[in-house]
């Protein structure tokens, strides 16, 4: 009989060089993880495997982990903030230290209360302080009050590591020599 003229039962048979299988289950159900799946043209594949949902004890673990991955990467992206920002403040105390003979701890605290007087964070005095220096132009208004406070009680409270008063520091600027503004 000619194959053009069979009867059709159902399914047309496929064309030549187009094969259709698939592999199925016996019992007709949906494949589930570890049946594979698929048709001759793309292959024998696994099914996909969709995890089961969480029991309570699991939810709450994972959330639990999610919040201390959220609390990690916060303290490492402030922590990167800190290092990235410290050689600034380091240089703001070296000019503080300069132009006021004190100890680092004393540049430490004029910085400190700048920052708290200007209402600005430390960092952000200590790179106008730096920039003010190393572009000779003068700090921004908000900062220029309260750092020339911060210092004058710094040279008033003695700081205890500079030179006599009237005396040149060891930079060869005079300890009443006035902050850049």
């Amino acid at each position: 009989m000619d194959p053009r003229r069979a009867p059709r039962h159902g399914r047309r048979p496929p064309r030549p060089g187009r094969v259709r299988r698939r592999a199925r289950p016996a019992d007709g159900a949906l494949p589930r993880a570890g049946h594979l799946t698929g048709t001759a043209r793309r292959g024998l594949q696994p099914a996909p495997v969709h995890p089961p949902p969480l029991t309570r004890p699991h939810q709450e673990r994972h959330r639990h982990v999610q919040n201390e991955l959220a609390r990690l990467t916060t303290e490492v992206t402030q922590l990167r903030q800190a290092l990235d920002s410290r050689a600034v403040i380091d240089q703001a105390q070296g000019v503080i230290m300069a132009l006021t003979p004190c100890p680092a701890e004393r540049a430490w605290q004029v910085l400190v209360e700048t920052s708290q007087h200007g209402n600005t964070k430390v960092r952000d005095v200590a790179t106008a302080l730096v920039a003010a220096v190393a572009h000779g132009h003068g700090l921004p208004p908000g900062l220029r009050v309260p750092l020339d406070r911060a210092v004058r009680r710094a040279r008033a409270g003695g700081g205890g590591a500079g030179p006599a008063p009237g005396r040149r520091a060891a930079t060869g600027v005079s300890p009443g020599a006035p902050i850049p503004s």
